[in-house]
């Protein structure tokens, strides 16, 4: 696929709660996302395994990780994004379109949120925009997989109108827990 076939999303998308803006890698962005990371750490941690201490230790490893999202973007397959709450200013997070395949027009969605950005809305508006960007990108299916013991998770999907397609047995090995753990695939396609 040409570059000129790429549809990629807004480097900034505002919602009424967040404002989503495509990952740079500066060092000062890199400084501000690993301490929401730092500082998560126990919230992040068993369902994002960047989180363990041995993964991110430094700003200096989320410098590499904004490096990396800058690839993803020039590339075409994953736009990534540092989530900030409107009202503050605050980064509260990362979400990302990920896998993104132009010719099975689909993406995956992933995303995390500090322990205190829970519970407010952030989830199901920032799953929104993320879902309009796939729409206007041409997309037809969005999805996510997401560990079968994270019930936080599973319940936005399904309050979102995602359609739990499949457990996946095994399917992603967890360093942290030393085991390798069930996801659960949940979708959304459109005319379905």
């Amino acid at each position: 696929m040409s570059d000129s076939d790429i549809i990629r999303p807004a480097e900034k998308i505002v919602g009424k709660l967040v404002a989503l803006e495509r990952n740079i890698a500066t060092f000062k962005a890199a400084q501000r996302l690993f301490a929401v990371i730092d500082t998560n750490r126990e919230h992040l941690l068993p369902w994002m395994g960047f989180a363990a201490k041995d993964k991110t230790k430094t700003a200096e490893n989320t410098y590499n990780y904004l490096k990396n999202c800058e690839n993803g973007w020039k590339k075409g397959d994953w736009f990534p994004y540092t989530i900030f709450e409107n009202s503050t200013g605050e980064c509260i997070g990362c979400c990302a379109l990920e896998d993104v395949s132009f010719i099975n027009k689909s993406a995956e969605r992933g995303s995390w949120l500090a322990k205190h950005a829970r519970g407010k809305g952030y989830a199901q508006e920032l799953g929104a925009l993320l879902e309009a960007e796939c729409d206007r990108m041409g997309l037809q299916r969005i999805y996510a997989k997401i560990d079968a013991e994270n019930t936080a998770s599973i319940k936005n999907m399904e309050k979102c109108g995602y359609t739990l397609e499949a457990t996946m047995l095994s399917e992603r090995w967890c360093p942290i827990r030393q085991q390798f753990r069930d996801m659960c695939v949940y979708a959304k396609v459109k005319g379905r």
